[in-house]
């Protein structure tokens, strides 16, 4: 049975930057939409399969909980399983460089 996605408006405030940056900064609209196709892709693969991409370490660390990351493009996806619900919340994208020390910032459950 697959696991519901819940998007967080912090992701999806994140998601919008990045690809108005993409198509508008760089003016790479292919990219941007590729992008989207990309994670469509992935919250497919996280339904039917939640535990398919490893612990995140760095950021489960920094938020307290296992949170879950997969890489798309040059980013990270995070998510958290609610096995309870069998909901999966996708609560940001990240640079893959980026410093997890950052994600005690973002609002968690």
């Amino acid at each position: 049975m697959a696991y519901s996605i819940r998007i967080t408006p912090t992701f999806e405030k994140r998601l919008d930057s990045i690809t108005t940056h993409i198509e508008e900064m760089l003016g790479l609209p292919q990219s941007a939409a590729a992008l989207y196709d990309d994670l469509a892709s992935k919250f497919s693969t996280i339904a039917e399969f939640p535990r398919a991409y490893m612990v995140d370490e760095e950021a489960s660390k920094a938020i307290g909980q296992e949170v879950h990351g997969a890489n798309v493009r040059s980013f990270r996806l995070l998510y958290w399983i609610d096995e309870a619900k069998q909901t999966i919340l996708v609560f940001t994208l990240r640079f893959r460089g980026e410093d997890s020390e950052t994600l005690k910032e973002y609002p968690f459950p």
